[in-house]
């Protein structure tokens, strides 16, 4: 509309056009985020999990964690896109799938019985799949802390249970993507994200009796889930065995001997540091993908006074190489001194340690 043509009502068509500028500018689409993280509560250990998000066609997103997730345990947080505001139209759906460490089948989102997640499944179990440091390490670290100390030196070796749990998990991530590429919402689950939901966080909470329950600020959403065997290849087998001894050769530091530290010989064959004084007692293994790095934590004390908050406490180590580490060891100072947000404040200090026999 041309406002010399207006004549007389040219301030009329004015405030028109100012109206719609306005409106325009007052509510335009605005981008938001909100971290993802899977809660486990299906009584057992997943080797792997994988999230398809994708708001419409604007977003996609493909969340894998893979690592041993225990029972009862949450996920890291990965970050999702999505819109809000005048005039958006777009939906968030979602899929999700994971593997157990002591079986080869997966299981997957389910909301309308979608025959394509078996399809795609099928088609990726028949394919080479490149297998990644962190699935290496994740098979590797599994049976490091499924049995004791020792078992994450030389000698350790992935079960076949494990291995053929880890090429499923390849197959699971593999599917997910051919999922979003797609294009379509078929097998996804609607939960709309909304303003409520920016920057704060969605858990979806993998639960027993084939439920999934997903929440927000802004509301929950159920669904169910299906399972489908997989069979994988030789070739894949091979790929993932592979992987973990490339792996163990180049990542996996030796934990079955003894290791020179800044508090003293660590002696990995009885769980001891500082010449027999103390204890460690490790807890977990697992692969930081941002550090590049085998990551080990635990316990330590003194060796006669154990569990003592005043002499005892956590420790995390960083390996980058199989040959050192450094990292940081933490317990609450003596006098349970309470912070402002009334929890006892911890004094932290470094560790490092290196193996004499690289």
């Amino acid at each position: 509309m041309n406002i010399n043509s207006c004549g007389m009502l040219g301030k009329i068509c004015f405030g028109v056009l100012f109206t719609l500028s306005t409106v325009s500018t007052s509510y335009a689409v605005d981008k938001k985020q909100a971290d993802v993280v899977v809660s486990n509560k299906t009584g057992k250990t997943i080797l792997s999990v994988t999230v398809a998000h994708k708001y419409s066609d604007e977003y996609e997103h493909q969340l894998d964690w893979p690592g041993v997730l225990a029972d009862g345990a949450k996920t890291s947080g990965q970050p999702v896109t999505y819109n809000t505001g005048f005039g958006t139209t777009g939906r968030d759906w979602w899929y999700v799938s994971w593997v157990y460490t002591d079986s080869s089948t997966i299981y997957y989102s389910d909301p309308n019985n979608f025959r394509g997640a078996i399809d795609f499944m099928e088609k990726a179990s028949k394919i080479a799949i490149p297998v990644g440091t962190s699935i290496a390490a994740t098979v590797f670290g599994a049976v490091c802390t499924a049995s004791t100390a020792g078992a994450c030196g030389p000698a350790a070796t992935a079960a076949v249970v494990t291995t053929m749990a880890a090429a499923s998990a390849t197959i699971a991530s593999a599917a997910a993507g051919e999922l979003l590429a797609n294009g379509g919402t078929k097998g996804f689950k609607q939960h709309i994200l909304r303003d409520d939901d920016a920057g704060k966080t969605v858990t979806i909470e993998l639960q027993k009796n084939n439920q999934i329950l997903i929440t927000s600020p802004s509301g929950d959403s159920r669904t169910v889930y299906a399972s489908k065997p997989t069979e994988s290849t030789p070739s894949q087998l091979e790929a993932i065995n592979a992987a973990i001894s490339d792996f163990k050769a180049k990542k996996a530091p030796d934990l079955s001997g003894t290791w020179d530290s800044s508090y003293g010989p660590i002696n990995f064959a009885n769980n001891t540091y500082y010449d027999g004084d103390g204890y460690i007692e490790l807890k977990g293994y697992d692969w930081d993908e941002g550090r590049q790095a085998v990551v080990i934590w635990g316990a330590y004390g003194k060796t006669k006074q154990k569990y003592d908050p005043t002499t005892s406490g956590v420790f995390t180590w960083y390996f980058k190489d199989k040959c050192s580490f450094s990292g940081t060891w933490s317990k609450l100072i003596p006098e349970f001194v309470k912070t402002k947000s009334g929890g006892l404040m911890q004094k932290t200090t470094p560790w490092t340690g290196k193996n004499p026999n690289c």
